[in-house]
């Protein structure tokens, strides 16, 4: 089952789930999105993001790439073994 925003809020506000950091604006309707970066055509560009995310035992997350992105050549790769 995919957590709604009402849900995700909830859990935020219970102390029941933590994302650091997060803004208001992240949450969306199914997910928690991080800030958009704009990486001007013909460049090059690495990046590392480091988010804190606590949840209860009862939920599992995944981190995902997007299809969408992935057709522009941009992937994603995820190397800490912790996360799910």
């Amino acid at each position: 089952m995919i957590l709604s925003d009402r849900t995700l809020r909830t859990l935020i506000r219970q102390k029941r789930m933590t994302v650091s950091p997060l803004t208001e604006e992240q949450i969306q309707p199914a997910s928690i999105d991080s800030e958009e970066t704009l990486i001007p055509p013909l460049s090059f560009m690495l990046a590392t993001t480091i988010e804190t995310i606590r949840l209860p035992g009862y939920i599992t997350a995944f981190v995902e790439g997007r299809i969408s992105i992935g057709r522009m050549s941009l992937f994603m790769k995820r190397s800490d073994p912790t996360c799910i």
